[in-house]
């Protein structure tokens, strides 16, 4: 079965969880993060779409904000790309929460990765990843 996606391009800065100091307590940044060179992709962009105060996803802790926009890449792809690793089970993704976004097309962007997950239309087979995406609160936060 052929995938026909929009693809355009992504410029993707990964998240340097080495680099980045982190106050264990809470597992969040101690001041900025630290980031990678930027590494472009293609993939399809989806905004979302507008939902009501009653859409919720659960969580163990109680219900959780839905992510309105996503990324959506061919599995196949990332592989020849090198950025998911096949060899091992279960396979290993490089891109990771945290990940910034920086630009999509020809157009600035400014959000951040919140949650990776491979699916597929087809059962026991990943052929698609994708990943949720909201603004960078950390880049847009109040500079008082």
């Amino acid at each position: 079965m052929p995938l026909v996606m929009n693809e355009v391009d992504i410029v993707i800065q990964q998240l340097n969880v080495t680099t980045t100091q982190w106050y264990q307590d809470y597992r969040e940044a101690v001041g900025k993060k630290r980031r990678d060179a930027s590494i472009t992709l293609r993939g399809q962009v989806n905004y979302g779409h507008k939902r009501t105060v009653y859409d919720k996803d659960l969580s163990l802790t109680g219900d959780m904000e839905t992510t309105k926009a996503h990324i959506v890449f061919d599995y196949e792809y990332l592989i020849d790309e090198g950025y998911i690793d096949d060899t091992t089970t279960p396979h290993i993704i490089k891109i990771r929460k945290g990940d910034k976004i920086i630009r999509i097309a020809n157009t600035q962007a400014g959000f951040v990765i919140t949650q990776v997950r491979p699916e597929s239309p087809l059962d026991e087979e990943f052929e698609l990843l994708y990943c949720d995406f909201e603004i960078d609160y950390d880049e847009h936060a109040s500079r008082t």
